[in-house]
């Protein structure tokens, strides 16, 4: 069984235009609330107030969600939250660094969420994760994740660095191995810019997992950058020499979606290092697994992640139309 939690799409919403009705999304949770882990709050970016606000009104309407608490806005809301509920969404904020933000969340969780012994006092989805650093660091009940997808879709697979020639999946890479890659030679990530051994080693994992990768789809093109300077690109020519019907393959070169499989292949043997996370929440103590939710916002996205059951699930609100299959492609991983 797959748990499938339910985001608001406010983040979308807010960086769109559009607006979500808020009485419209307390009736779908009444009415296909069973699909779903959880479901989180209509909140209102930079609006902590309204957030709170619309987080009441969703509980009054028999839409009880979990509520979103965003970095650098007045902490009063995360306090109130507190009193309130023992799970809450923690939004991190684009415009930190990775330094800041873990400067911050390290100085949130000791403040906040943990006790003296290390144990987490209540349940914390992390929103929106793209580093695995991140992930591992605090005692997560859940988080989510689109970077597979999204790393996939840019050109991205995730390889782990080899130590006496083993794949070591605490320590990962993002290579650029598509057309739809930067492979500028600044690019240090750029398939072509890898040691040799390194390359091997990598295809010789690639192959272990019956994936098929033929790079020699990718090509290079002069890019001229801000500012008006013109950097040079890598040469104009083929990684590998590949025939036609090797082009014509769906690879990791030229499909995102085989990408987007491998991806998650990665993620799952960085999942097995996650450490389980202890929390002490009242008089009740216990170990849990961090839940860890790969968003999918496409019916593509949905079977990828779902083929394996090797992850839980996100799903936006925004990504449900009308009554149709996708709620029967849900229906079915619950099971």
């Amino acid at each position: 069984m797959i748990d499938i939690i339910l985001d608001s799409g406010a983040y979308s919403a807010f960086h769109s235009g559009k607006k979500i009705d808020i009485d419209a999304y307390a009736a779908f949770i009444k009415k296909h609330g069973k699909l779903f882990f959880n479901y989180f709050n209509l909140d209102v970016i930079r609006n902590g107030e309204k957030s709170v606000d619309n987080w009441h009104y969703l509980r009054k309407k028999g839409a009880d969600t979990i509520p979103v608490y965003h970095l650098k806005t007045n902490e009063d809301f995360l306090i109130n939250y507190l009193k309130e509920t023992d799970y809450l969404g923690i939004g991190m904020t684009v415009s930190l660094n990775k330094e800041k933000r873990i400067q911050t969340m390290d100085q949130m969780w000791k403040k906040y969420f943990l006790n003296s012994k290390g144990e987490a006092t209540c349940k914390v989805h992390g929103l929106g994760l793209t580093d695995f650093d991140v992930i591992k660091r605090y005692p997560w009940y859940s988080v989510d994740s689109f970077t597979p997808n999204i790393a996939a879709a840019w050109g991205g697979i995730f390889m782990p660095v080899f130590r006496a020639n083993k794949p070591d999946y605490n320590n990962m890479l993002t290579l650029k191995v598509s057309e739809q890659g930067n492979h500028m030679g600044s690019n240090l990530n750029s398939w072509a810019r890898l040691p040799k051994q390194y390359q091997k080693q990598c295809l010789e994992l690639i192959e272990s997992k019956k994936f098929e990768y033929a790079f020699g789809q990718v090509f290079y093109q002069k890019k001229t950058p801000r500012r008006g300077k013109t950097q040079e690109s890598l040469p104009n020519n083929h990684l590998f020499d590949v025939t036609e019907e090797e082009v014509n393959k769906t690879t990791i070169a030229g499909d995102w979606v085989v990408r987007m499989k491998w991806n998650l292949e990665m993620w799952a043997e960085m999942k097995k290092m996650m450490p389980v996370a202890k929390f002490k929440i009242g008089k009740e103590s216990f170990e849990h697994p961090t839940k860890l939710f790969i968003g999918a916002s496409s019916s593509t996205m949905l079977e990828a992640v779902g083929a394996k059951r090797y992850f839980d699930i996100l799903i936006s609100y925004a990504y449900f139309n009308k009554e149709d299959k996708k709620f029967e492609m849900l229906k079915s991983l619950n099971k």
